[in-house]
Formats: structure tokens, C-alpha cells, sequence
């Protein structure tokens, strides 16, 4: 799913009830829990969300319980997230979105500037599981499975800003040519 950043914390924004990556059916956000493949992994100090949130690519479903949910959760937001499981064969994926400065930018002919900032970003992502075989060594396929998940992301920008500077009149003192947005002395 392309999400911009590429974040778990992202997915909350894509559900019906939820503002932005915070607050979920009005409730604040400490009133939130993590929870991945059945274990509790909530933050109590630093306002609930993970500090090692796994990659998006690595799971593979996201549930949010709210309001009327089991006794057994301790919170009134449950974010339940299963990583994805591995199989008897084989399999993965791998990804890679580009951004740039070029792309979908709308320019008007009255743009002061003659070139846009710098903007190149690459988010890229690889994951792969099956059975654990070894030839001539352990071939038990259907008894030890590994799994393999990686992102990256690289972000280059550059910014600019716009700053007002001390006329060649106030240099000099002289700031009687001072007004403010209503023309009257500052």
C-alpha cells in the first residue's frame, strides 16, 4: 500500500474514525495499545506508541478495536498488527518508490525562482521467508521457517527561506520609511 513515510503508525490515518496518526474515536492518545502477534508492546512513557515499530512491510494485517471491545484489553483502543507468517515455499517482495523535485510539479510562468528546491527521496523495502534447508546438513522442511524484512529510506532536500533585510536607509538610521501591513508606523 503506498503510504506516504511509509510508517505502521500511518495506517491509523486510513481508517473511519481516526484523526491523523493520533486520536482515535475522540479518545486521547495515551488511551491507545499497540499490540503484534499477541504481546503488548505499548510505550507507558512516551505517550503510547512504540519505540521499535515493525516495518510496513512486514505486516500482514492491522485490526482497530474501539469502544466495545474484549475485558481482556486494557486500554479502550486496541491496535492489533500480525506480521506476516511463512509457508512451505518460498516467496517475498521488494519495493522501491522514487520521488523527486520533477515530478508532479506544477509551475507557474510567474515563479521567481528559477529552479526548485532540491527534493530526492527513495523508500525501499525488501522482504522474504520459506523453510529453513541446508543440502547434506538439515532438511526438515516443514519443521524451521525463517523470515527476512528490510526498509530503507534516503531523503535529500534542500530548503529555502525568505527573510527580510534592513534597507540602505536604515543601515544608515534614518527609519522613517518603517510601516507596518496597515501603512502605519512600527
Amino acid at each position: 500500500m503506498p503510504i506516504n513515510g511509509r510508517n505502521v503508525s500511518t495506517l491509523i490515518a486510513t481508517v473511519t474514525g481516526c484523526e491523523g496518526t493520533g486520536r482515535v474515536f475522540g479518545t486521547p492518545t495515551d488511551g491507545r495499545e499497540w499490540i503484534l502477534d499477541g504481546a503488548v508492546v505499548t510505550d507507558r512513557r512516551w505517550a503510547g506508541d512504540p519505540m521499535t515499530q515493525p516495518t510496513l512491510d512486514a505486516i500482514q494485517e492491522f485490526t482497530i478495536e474501539a469502544n466495545a471491545i474484549s475485558a481482556k484489553r486494557s486500554r479502550p483502543v486496541s491496535l492489533i498488527m500480525s506480521v506476516k507468517s511463512v509457508s512451505s515455499q518460498f516467496h517475498g517482495s521488494a519495493l522501491e518508490t522514487y520521488r523527486n523535485n520533477d515530478i508532479g510539479l506544477a509551475r507557474s510562468r510567474t515563479d521567481n525562482y528559477s529552479t526548485p528546491p532540491k527534493l530526492i527521496r527513495n523508500e525501499y523495502a525488501v522482504s522474504a521467508g520459506g523453510p529453513l534447508m541446508i543440502p547434506r546438513l538439515y532438511t526438515r522442511k516443514y519443521q524451521t521457517f525463517w523470515f527476512f524484512n528490510f526498509e530503507g529510506q534516503q531523503n535529500r532536500s534542500a530548503t529555502t527561506a525568505g527573510f527580510n533585510v534592513p534597507t540602505e536607509a536604515m543601515r544608515n538610521g534614518d527609519f522613517s520609511g518603517a510601516v507596518d501591513s496597515r501603512g502605519g508606523c512600527r
